[in-house]
């Protein structure tokens, strides 16, 4: 494994703009089979950079991938555009038999926490730079180029078609899907990351019974629900009782 600092951009020729910019990062099961460090797709009708986490290295070698979007006007905006997105790159995880683990909504990771004195004393940040955790998931930040933060890269020889994938992340955005839905999917995923085959199996079934759970309970089910415990309404199916 190894650690270092990376700038936080992906294309040398993009330009400072006023707002946040949005990283995801994910794990994939499979790298891309195309030689270019980076590509880029349309999503929700803003261009997405997907590159490989290990800056300048071709998408044929990345086992993380690296989503990046500039330009919103504060936090809120790029967040929620990042767990659309997130959704978005699940659901062509598992379209595309890729295997993606983007992590779930609120359950973002932090890889690596260097902490911002060290870097400082080695000279890396220079005063108007800042310092931020690698994170397994969202990342927003100053839309700027001022941002370091240390990466770590693991290397893979298993590669899959990005036509596909890049295709369905720009057509699966789908933000009524329901959290065990979801949560599914999620799974699935990780099934598709996972090479044991029982493992697979396992996480299959997994999947299966998180939609098979019990259904929550309506409100005006659970006040006639109440009412049943308390007597209320038995005579109205048992007169007499």
């Amino acid at each position: 494994m190894r650690v270092h600092l990376r700038q936080g951009r992906i294309a040398d020729d993009m330009r400072n703009e006023v707002g946040r910019r949005m990283w995801l990062k994910v794990r994939v099961g499979k790298s891309l089979s195309s030689d270019n460090p980076h590509l880029e797709l349309e999503f929700l009708g803003r261009p997405v950079i997907v590159a490989n986490d290990d800056k300048g290295e071709p998408l044929s070698e990345a086992r993380w991938l690296l989503f990046s979007a500039r330009g919103f006007k504060d936090e809120e905006e790029a967040n929620d555009f990042g767990e659309r997105l997130r959704r978005a790159i699940h659901l062509a995880g598992l379209s595309a038999k890729l295997g993606v683990d983007g992590r779930l909504s609120g359950h973002d990771r932090k890889l690596g926490e260097v902490g911002e004195n060290w870097p400082r004393q080695m000279g890396l940040l220079k005063p108007h730079q800042r310092y931020a955790p690698d994170v397994h998931g969202i990342l927003i930040m100053p839309d700027d180029d001022n941002t370091l933060m240390p990466r770590m890269s693991v290397s893979g020889s298993v590669a899959a078609s990005p036509s596909h994938f890049l295709h369905a992340i720009g057509e699966g955005d789908n933000h009524n899907t329901c959290p065990p839905v979801l949560q599914a999917i999620y799974i699935l995923n990780l099934a598709l990351i996972n090479h044991e085959p029982i493992a697979e199996i396992v996480l299959a079934i997994s999947a299966i019974e998180s939609l098979a759970g019990p259904p929550k309970w309506k409100v005006s089910q659970r006040l006639l629900i109440d009412e049943l415990t308390r007597g209320h309404l038995i005579n109205i199916f048992w007169p007499g009782s």
